[in-house]
């Protein structure tokens, strides 16, 4: 065993130098049967590439693949897909016959077994547990067995193109029961291919959250390879800079961390593999909302309760980006605006409206922020934004020129330039508190020879704070006693028993 791996090391050491990722094939249409069928339980694909394709893409002699990229058409949601299987193998034959249409992996060596993580679209690349070595001669077969057991409702489509109209070059089956093994479907088009030789892995991409922007509580960090084929990730999270390690060398691409209301983190991921790490990792930041802030996913119902809409919005769960939905304006002609509007909020200048937005249409989509105290009477706060294509896209609202008002936050979209119908899909929405929700400060009361001594914590944006003193626990009592901002104690006098509410003014 030693001498195997110390020969794989000075095998992987000398092609260091030569390590890069190989293409094969230009997309020109798409597909959903290969690599993998994700709309059944169960499916298979395989794939054959010549000696002469593996060579005009590169690759020269005797070469060691330590992993594969396919590419995704349109965009999917991030999603963990368990029990995948791919094998590699040399073959003579440069097309299937119709005696040769099931998955047959005789003689193939096994070289990924694990779950795959997709998310987005383009490039999706994974690492092989087991490096393959191609002979520089001969044709190879890509087999790719799924036995997941659970399909997906929107199943992702690939980048393909047909290499040579004379040949069947791929072949799939899929099934709902079991695994299939019967004879499945050749056809002429095979997905575009990324071949990996040994490298180093590239710097991993946040997922959720983006760096800066809100993370609500309960959710996963989550991100994926930044290239190179990692084959484990160290996980770093904390709320100080550097933040400290928490999970070493795992699989999978996402964690849990425990968080608190209104407070800021740092993360880092550190992808490596047998060849190392990446020269630099960054580190992001992410904030969460506070326990009283507005935080929307669009979960349920749309509008959400205590929102409003001005013609009709709906819900979708195609291309969710936290969660499993999200509010969609369709439809969108060249006089048709649709808004949905938040609840009634207090307006501190400090917390921002953050939201995520997407387009799927060719024609421009645009949003443009409103405010109104009424809900009847709306001001636009900014310019309007072009909403990217296919892509989710952050979106920070500066709210400080409102600062000190209650007022509902409204979200406009409508059709910029080109033809037909835009559309605009929102989710992840956060900002200032409900209006009438009022912080409690923590309130701490010592007392000694006759005396009470009343201490409270400071409220971020307070006016000054009302103290409240009665006999009866479920009575606020008479007048309050007004107090000034910078005042976070009050001592009394006092023999009987009391009861004290402290609120803060805003």
């Amino acid at each position: 065993m030693k001498r195997s791996l110390l020969l794989l090391a000075l095998i992987l050491a000398g092609q260091m130098l030569m390590a890069e990722v190989f293409q094969i094939g230009t997309a020109v249409n798409n597909q959903d049967n290969a690599p993998i069928h994700l709309g059944s339980n169960y499916s298979w694909s395989k794939m054959l590439v010549t000696a002469a394709e593996l060579q005009t893409a590169g690759l020269v002699g005797e070469t060691l693949i330590s992993g594969i990229g396919f590419s995704i058409y349109e965009p999917v949601r991030y999603n963990e897909f368990r029990s995948q299987r791919i094998f590699l193998r040399h073959v003579s034959f440069d097309s299937y016959p119709n005696n040769n249409e099931y998955p047959d992996s005789t003689n193939a060596t096994l070289v990924f077994s694990g779950s795959v993580f997709m998310h987005g679209k383009d490039w999706q690349q994974l690492t092989f547990d087991q490096p393959f070595t191609w002979d520089g001669t001969q044709n190879l077969e890509i087999l790719w067995k799924n036995h997941s057991g659970a399909s997906v409702n929107n199943n992702p489509k690939y980048d393909s193109y047909i290499p040579d109209a004379g040949r069947d070059v791929c072949a799939s089956g899929k099934s709902s029961s079991a695994f299939p093994t019967a004879a499945g479907t050749k056809t002429k088009k095979r997905p575009i291919l990324q071949l990996i030789t040994p490298m180093k892995p590239e710097a991993a991409l946040p997922i959720y959250p983006v760096d800066g922007s809100a993370f609500f509580q309960g959710s996963k960090l989550t991100w994926k390879s930044g290239g190179g084929c990692p084959s484990g990730y160290d996980v770093y999270f904390g709320s100080q800079n550097p933040p400290p390690l928490v999970s070493s060398n795992q699989s999978h691409t996402y964690f849990q961390p425990d968080t608190e209301p209104g407070s800021s983190y740092y993360w880092k991921i550190v992808p490596s593999n047998i060849s190392g790490t990446p020269d630099a990792v960054p580190v992001w930041t992410l904030r969460t909302p506070g326990a009283d802030a507005l935080v929307e996913s669009f979960e349920g119902s749309v509008p959400p309760a205590g929102w409003g809409n001005f013609e009709i919005w709906n819900s979708s769960d195609k291309y969710p980006y936290h969660g499993t939905k999200y509010a969609m304006a369709s439809s969108l002609g060249d006089t048709t605006r649709k808004m949905l509007y938040t609840p009634l909020l207090y307006i501190d200048g400090n917390e921002p409206l953050e939201l995520f937005i997407q387009s799927q249409s060719t024609p421009e989509t645009k949003l443009q922020i409103k405010y109104s105290s009424d809900a009847e009477n709306w001001v636009e706060l900014g310019d309007p934004l072009s909403v990217e294509l296919y892509q989710w896209q952050h979106v920070s609202v500066d709210l400080s020129s409102l600062a000190g008002q209650n007022l509902y936050l409204g979200i406009e979209a409508f059709k910029g330039s080109g033809t037909g119908n835009a559309n605009l899909f929102l989710d992840h929405v956060s900002g200032p508190r409900l209006a009438g929700l009022y912080p409690v400060p923590s309130l701490r009361i010592s007392r000694n020879a006759g005396t009470v001594l009343l201490e409270w914590d400071e409220v971020p944006g307070a006016q000054g704070y009302r103290l409240y003193e009665s006999s009866e626990p479920k009575n606020f009592g008479s007048q309050p006693l007004e107090l000034e901002a910078d005042r976070l104690s009050h001592q009394l006098g006092t023999e009987a028993r009391k009861f004290f509410r402290i609120t803060a003014v805003f």
